[in-house]
């Protein structure tokens, strides 16, 4: 018996809401999509809160494993 999760998420970005399904559990989530900031209101806020600002770097290493994806195959990360 395959005990590994399924999880699919449905989004509505015109009104701001989504929906997490965790098909395995035949249970679902309600929540609210987070509004991000555009480039001009981040660069605002960190002209006038220059503390707030921290740099973050990151680095994507592709490990090869690759799965299948509503019949397509995917690259996992």
């Amino acid at each position: 018996m395959d005990t590994a999760a399924s999880i699919s998420t449905i989004v509505n970005c015109d009104q701001g809401t989504g929906q997490i399904i965790d098909l395995s559990a035949h249970e679902y989530n309600n929540y609210k999509v987070v509004k991000f900031w555009t480039i001009p209101e981040l660069e605002n806020h960190l002209q006038k809160n220059p503390q707030n600002a921290v740099q973050i770097e990151s680095k994507t290493v592709d490990t090869g494993e690759r799965k299948t994806f509503f019949g397509h195959l995917a690259n996992t990360s």
